[in-house]
C-alpha cells in the first residue's frame, strides 16, 4: 500500500512538471511572437519604437518642400509685381497742360464783374492754381503746369472754375473735365471746354500736350 502511493505522487508531479513546461513553452513563443520575430505585424516592438521617429522625420521633410514651394511662388510673384511695375515707354511720360483764357463766366456777385482763377486737378490731385484775375468775365491767364504720368490713358483732368470773395468762401462758377481714357485724340490739341450747369456758365480756353517718356530729352539738352 505504501509503494503504491508513492508511485501515484510520482506520476502526479510528473504531470504538473509537464504542464507548467507546456506553459512557459507557450509563454515564450507569445513572447517571441509580440516583441522578436519581425513577421508579427504591428506588435512587433521595433517598429512601434522606430514609428513616431519615422513619421516625425517624413513631416518635416513634407513641411521644408511646401516651404520652398511657397519661396518659389512667392519669387515668381514678386517678378511679376516688378515688371507690372515698369511703366511703359509709350504710356508714361510728361504731361503739360496750359490754361489759356475763359469767355463770358457767369457773375456770380450781384455788382460789378467777377474775379476767377482756376484749378487744375489730374486724377482728383491739385497740381496748379492760376493766379486771381480782378474784374472781368473773360480773363487770360496762358499758365502751365507740368507732371508726371505713369499712364496717360488711364488719367482725367478737371478744371475748376472759382470767383474770388473778400468774405467767406469762394463761389464756384462750374467745372469742366477731361478724360483722357475716352479721348487720347486731345492731347496735343487746343480744347474749348464748356462748363455746364443750370445756366450758361462760359467757356474755358486749354491744351494739353504729352511727351512720352522714351523721348523726354535730359535737362542739359533742353537748354
Amino acid at each position: 500500500a505504501v509503494v503504491s502511493t508513492q508511485s501515484t505522487g510520482t506520476h502526479t508531479n510528473a504531470h504538473y512538471l509537464v504542464l507548467l513546461l507546456l506553459i512557459v513553452t507557450i509563454m515564450c513563443l507569445d513572447v517571441y511572437r509580440r516583441f522578436i520575430s519581425p513577421t508579427s505585424g504591428t506588435a512587433y516592438r521595433p517598429v512601434s519604437i522606430y514609428r513616431p521617429v519615422k513619421e516625425e522625420e517624413e513631416k518635416k521633410e513634407e513641411e521644408e518642400e511646401e516651404k520652398c514651394e511657397d519661396q518659389k511662388e512667392k519669387a515668381v510673384k514678386d517678378q511679376k509685381d516688378m515688371s507690372s511695375n515698369i511703366p511703359d515707354p509709350c504710356k508714361s511720360g510728361l504731361l503739360q497742360i496750359t490754361v489759356h483764357s475763359a469767355k463770358s463766366l457767369r457773375k456770380s456777385d450781384i455788382f460789378g464783374k467777377g474775379d476767377p482763377y482756376v484749378v487744375i486737378k489730374v486724377n482728383r490731385v491739385k497740381v496748379h492754381t492760376t493766379v486771381i484775375k480782378y474784374g472781368t468775365d473773360s480773363p487770360r491767364f496762358e499758365e502751365s503746369v507740368h507732371c508726371i504720368l505713369s499712364d496717360i490713358y488711364d488719367s482725367k483732368l478737371a478744371f475748376e472754375v472759382y470767383d474770388k470773395d473778400l468774405i467767406g468762401v469762394d463761389d464756384t462758377i462750374g467745372c469742366a473735365f477731361v478724360n483722357l481714357s475716352k479721348k487720347p485724340s486731345i492731347v496735343n490739341s487746343p480744347l474749348l471746354l464748356s462748363l455746364p450747369d443750370r445756366n450758361d456758365c462760359g467757356s474755358l480756353y486749354v491744351s494739353v500736350s504729352f511727351t512720352p517718356m522714351g523721348i523726354i530729352r535730359p535737362p542739359a539738352e533742353l537748354h
